[in-house]
């Protein structure tokens, strides 16, 4: 934030570096809370709203701070997701309190020899748990750069301004954040995992196929087309999260959960 204002670029690179830090060990910590909290026919929903939460975070990013960083600068935009990482930074302390509440005993007295987790376990892990690491690398590497750079292709290929685009580019996330707890109960009551994540699939490939093949806009006027592969990757990326990340304790022992989200979120 403080890069923002002053326009130092090695200042916000650093900043970056650190949150980076900070945020993909909040994924894993929060996965691997979840997966202790909830069991069995619960996890997957759990998963899923949990998810669906952090989606919403995204779609309110898109649509608030492009206009914020229009109106008031690069810095004033930053200054919102410090406030932001503040709240959580309570919410997680707050976390902290009811987890050691409910066990009724601190983390060091519940953790014996027998339960820690030793570097020599990963030899343990199955083919389930690295085909599932594999297929998170490949809907990730796909899923996000499209996202990301959706924003640009609403704005060159259909002639919509800044911040309609900001706007639509909130698709994926909103259709996630809505249907991630329902595909999460589906799977926590019916299984049928693989196949899910098998479908997910398939609808991605879909969205991009169409996404690929469709016309531009003439030179006058806005044109819509693209709000269909959106809708697309949201409703599969949707499924692929309530389900992967409630799948991974299934493959591993109960001491490893934490390292399996690790390495799926490193991945």
């Amino acid at each position: 934030m403080i890069g923002g204002y002053i326009q130092n670029y090695a200042l916000m690179i650093a900043g970056r570096v650190i949150f980076g830090l900070g945020g993909e060990s909040l994924q894993v910590a929060q996965c691997t809370i979840v997966s202790v909290w909830f069991r069995g026919q619960e996890l997957n929903f759990a998963m899923g709203l949990t998810l669906s939460i952090s989606q919403l975070g995204s779609v309110v990013n898109g649509w608030i701070l492009p206009s914020l960083f229009e109106d008031y600068g690069l810095g004033a935009a930053l200054l919102v997701g410090f406030i932001v990482c503040l709240i959580a930074f309570l919410a997680a302390y707050l976390l902290c309190y009811l987890d050691r509440r409910a066990d009724g005993y601190s983390v060091e007295d519940r953790i014996n020899e027998e339960d820690k987790f030793n570097i020599r376990d990963i030899r343990y892990f199955g083919f389930s748990f690295w085909m599932l690491a594999l297929t998170n690398w490949f809907i990730y590497m796909s899923v996000f750069p499209y996202i990301q750079n959706v924003s640009k292709l609403l704005i060159d290929k259909y002639n919509f301004d800044d911040r309609h685009a900001a706007i639509l580019f909130g698709v994926p996330y909103i259709v996630s954040a809505v249907i991630s707890p329902i595909f999460g109960l589906v799977g926590d009551k019916c299984g049928k995992r693989v196949q899910l994540i098998m479908a997910s699939n398939l609808i991605l490939i879909l969205a991009f196929f169409i996404s690929m093949v469709l016309p531009g806009c003439p030179d006058e006027g806005t044109c819509y087309y693209e709000f269909a592969p959106l809708l697309f990757v949201g409703i599969g990326y949707a499924i692929y999260l309530a389900v992967f990340w409630g799948s991974i304790p299934l493959t591993v022992e109960k001491q490893s959960v934490g390292t399996a989200f690790g390495i799926c979120q490193s991945f």
